[in-house]
């Protein structure tokens, strides 16, 4: 009987041990959730997102792009609630199939109502696709509860293709 206790405490310690660590690389996770967003999203965003917490707009001025030439983004926000440590992670004119940050910038506490823009200007270089891609990602931290990390919350993403010509 004492055998059969001690290996059922056993079992219950390492799944108590084996559940914090899912808990841990989750929270991990969380904490990166808008940079995990920009290479993992498989679906093509607009360009404009106006939802109820923020407006986010990425635009350019061209339709296509060549190799060699510059395309100037525009990148505006207009936040309509309180959010704290927001950042944008984004990169702009990736000529390639896979999308990696290239960017983070730290835009601090935003009060509602709060509005920005800038303008980037990008050379277009040559890659392994015929299309020029482009993607940013507004996020906010929060802390759901007392026990939990604070955590990432991905607030909008926007995309801004271009045919590449040849």
């Amino acid at each position: 009987m004492r055998l059969k206790s001690a290996l059922l405490i056993i079992i219950t310690a390492f799944l108590v041990l084996a559940m914090d660590l899912i808990w841990q690389i989750k929270d991990i996770q969380r904490g990166r959730a808008d940079e995990v967003q920009l290479s993992k999203e498989a679906v093509i965003q607009p360009n404009v997102v106006d939802n109820d917490d923020v407006a986010l707009f990425l635009i350019d001025e061209k339709e296509t792009a060549r190799v060699g030439e510059v395309i100037t983004y525009t990148i505006s926000y207009q936040a309509k609630k309180d959010f704290q440590n927001v950042r944008l992670v984004g990169s702009l004119g990736v000529v390639d199939q896979q999308i990696k940050p290239d960017f983070v910038w730290n835009l601090g506490n935003l009060p509602a109502g709060t509005t920005g823009s800038v303008s980037v200007p990008i050379l277009i270089k040559k890659g392994k696709s015929d299309l020029v891609i482009s993607r940013v990602v507004l996020s906010s931290e929060e802390q759901p509860s007392v026990l939990r990390q604070k955590q990432r919350k991905v607030l909008a993403t926007c995309d801004d293709i271009n045919q590449l010509e040849k």
